[in-house]
């Protein structure tokens, strides 16, 4: 009986996570469309894909998006670098 409800609680646990994460690909997606978002893809100074990665770390952090363009530029501009420095 216990192994049973064992089951089911890991099964719950999963689902809700598999949840989470499409609800977080869905708000990140939402993000790429904000002007703020496409005002930095338009300079041509970072690949979308360390934008969006940087979105989902906001997303995991604080689950609101960013609201200047100043605080965006400067996590992407850091993040970029801590990645070309790897």
């Amino acid at each position: 009986m216990n192994s049973e409800k064992f089951k089911n609680e890991s099964y719950k646990n999963s689902v809700n996570k598999d949840n989470r994460s499409l609800s977080a690909v869905n708000v990140v997606n939402e993000w790429m469309q904000s002007s703020l978002v496409k005002q930095l893809i338009e300079l041509n100074l970072f690949s979308p894909h360390i934008i969006k990665t940087v979105l989902f770390k906001r997303y995991d952090d604080f689950h609101h998006p960013y609201l200047s363009f100043a605080q965006l530029y400067d996590d992407v501009a850091e993040y970029n670098s801590q990645s070309t420095d790897k």
